[in-house]
């Protein structure tokens, strides 16, 4: 859902989660989506043209879905 910027499906999700009582796990699987993604970017450091920028645009993609879809509740441990 995160890869292929699925916001109204990570929408739901929340609202799920959130009616359940489960935000922690939430919480848990979005940590560990930013850290695999961040150590995915930091492996390719041999593109270091574009590291800068593939860092930026991760980080606006992230704050989009955390503020649009995750209502700024969910940030991670």
């Amino acid at each position: 859902l995160m890869d292929d910027n699925r916001r109204e499906d990570l929408r739901r999700m929340f609202c799920l989660f959130e009616r359940v009582k489960a935000l922690d796990l939430l919480k848990v699987g979005w940590s560990m989506y930013i850290r695999q993604m961040g150590e995915s970017l930091m492996s390719n450091l041999s593109q270091q043209k574009s590291f800068v920028e593939d860092v930026l645009t991760f980080q606006e993609r992230l704050e989009v879905i955390l503020k649009s879809c995750f209502f700024n509740q969910v940030k991670g441990r």
